[in-house]
């Protein structure tokens, strides 16, 4: 009977470890602006940066888009007003995600966002690469792949990790 007691009581426990552990984890609505690969220029001497950001206004979206995409910010905008689609800052974020392949690699590929996940003050994503596309580089043209998705403002903690900081410094790679 101890016996028996003691293996409920252990199923129990484990079964609340694990409810708890993905009540943290929250996914969360989005909707993508921008899905695709754009062209490295090398005279910029950086790449764009390989990190999951979140812009709560549209000045940081701006600022970054001018320090660290500026050959392709502006058209990226064009694209998203030629789709028909607007960002609101009042009720919604803009996320930015880049894959961050080295330059010195000899491929670039893409990924199929399948979800952002919200986890204890962090957005992560859940993507596959067998829906994206992969481009062999034999002249050493990049093509980074950039996400660029809006959230719900509702659905984002202030607290944030991924929120844009206009002082650091994102570029990945010299």
């Amino acid at each position: 009977m101890k016996k028996h007691l003691l293996f409920v009581l252990i199923i129990t426990a484990l079964i609340l470890i694990v409810f708890v552990t993905n009540a943290n984890e929250k996914k969360l609505n989005f909707e993508v602006l921008f899905d695709g690969m754009i062209t490295f220029d090398e005279s910029l001497g950086f790449f764009p940066p390989n990190e999951i950001i979140v812009f709560t206004s549209k000045e940081g979206w701006e600022d970054f888009g001018n320090k660290y995409l500026p050959n392709h910010y502006k058209k990226i905008l064009h694209y998203i007003s030629y789709i028909d689609k607007k960002i609101d800052f009042s009720n919604e974020y803009v996320i930015y995600y880049s894959n961050g392949v080295s330059p010195k690699s000899f491929f670039d590929g893409s990924s199929h966002i399948n979800n952002i996940i919200l986890k204890n003050n962090e957005l992560d994503l859940e993507y596959s690469r067998d829906r994206g596309s992969i481009i062999l580089n034999e002249l050493g043209i990049k093509h980074p792949y950039i996400f660029i998705g809006k959230l719900n403002k509702e659905d984002i903690p202030i607290d944030l990790i991924n929120i844009y900081k206009e002082d650091k410094d994102y570029v990945p790679y010299d």
